[in-house]
């Protein structure tokens, strides 16, 4: 058995570069489907998707070309998903054989969720999804890799470390204390989850993001808009901070002072910054308490800055070469 001391060469490059500096392939049947993962990576910054409609397909795009992640849909092959995976990690000789993979999947029982583990995939993510939970998703294989483990039984990243298996999986020992997924009912932890971040948040959020709808499609007096998404953004910032959600607190006042001093509706790169502060509150929302103290925090707020570089310092070189 070979445990890596450093994380996959493809995960690396998640971690150094930003979304338009990443490849990305993707594979679904459905063109519908395809589309759907194709503009949410585009409004997340991607400017590389590769797109396969099967499995025969994939294989023969990373056969040419070096990837960074893959996204995989469940039912996008003849066979599915999962064969996919599984003959990506068992072939040594291919140079993906590492690339993390996150799969795309309507199902919930635990056999689906087990079997995707086990074929080596690093993140599940469940259909129907939003953009701010791909993000999510990408962030926790970005930011908290796992060591690549090759086995007699087993390829892929190591399945003893946290992931998106650990909530999706009941756990082994004291069972009872929660339900089994698609059962449709809240476990007392999700129960708690949801206590933590209250109704009020969720509306806010939305209304910041009804807010940033209107600027993008010039929908109104921009003027107005910008003061109203000042004033959610401080209410959020202090309902935030009174829950204990110090992450999403921080957000909602960067958000503010973008909005105030800053924000120039005419920029194309701010504009897909704002958008981008949206998505960061909803990545957080759908996370709770444990994504607001946890790693994925971190990494959520550390993008975020860095993409809040990036436009001020683009901004300032145009301001000062005009």
């Amino acid at each position: 058995m070979t445990f890596d001391n450093a994380p996959a060469s493809a995960q690396e490059t998640l971690l150094g570069a930003s979304f338009a500096k990443v490849t990305i392939a993707i594979t679904d049947a459905d063109p519908k489907g395809a589309a759907i993962v194709q503009s949410a990576l585009a409004s997340l910054g991607c400017k590389r998707i590769l797109s396969a409609r099967d499995g025969p397909e994939l294989l023969s795009i990373l056969a040419k070309e070096q990837v960074d992640l893959l996204i995989i849909d469940w039912t996008s092959t003849s066979t599915n998903g999962i064969d996919v995976v599984r003959d990506i990690r068992q072939d040594p000789s291919s140079r993906s054989r590492e690339v993390p993979v996150l799969v795309l999947s309507a199902r919930v029982e635990r056999e689906a969720i087990e079997a995707a583990r086990d074929a080596g995939v690093n993140e599940y993510l469940i259909k129907p999804f939003s953009t701010a939970s791909l993000l999510a998703s990408i962030h926790v294989i970005a930011f908290t890799p796992r060591s690549f483990v090759v086995s007699k039984g087993y390829v892929g990243p190591d399945r003893r470390l946290k992931s998106s298996f650990t909530e999706l999986l009941p756990k082994t020992t004291g069972a009872s204390e929660r339900e089994q997924p698609g059962t449709g009912t809240p476990s007392p932890s999700e129960e708690r989850r949801l206590e933590l971040v209250p109704i009020s948040l969720h509306e806010r959020i939305e209304e910041v993001a009804a807010c940033i709808r209107s600027v993008m499609a010039i929908s109104g007096d921009i003027e107005s808009l910008r003061t109203r998404l000042v004033d959610v953004a401080k209410v959020i910032e202090t309902e935030a901070s009174g829950q204990g959600l110090g992450k999403m607190s921080e957000v909602a006042s960067l958000l503010r002072g973008f909005c105030e001093t800053q924000f120039v509706p005419t920029n194309g790169a701010m504009l897909v910054l704002l958008e981008r502060y949206m998505l960061t509150l909803r990545s957080l929302l759908e996370g709770g308490m444990a994504a607001d103290t946890g790693p994925l925090g971190d990494s959520l707020l550390k993008d975020l800055r860095e993409r809040i570089k990036q436009v001020t310092k683009a901004d300032r070189k145009g301001g000062s070469g005009g």
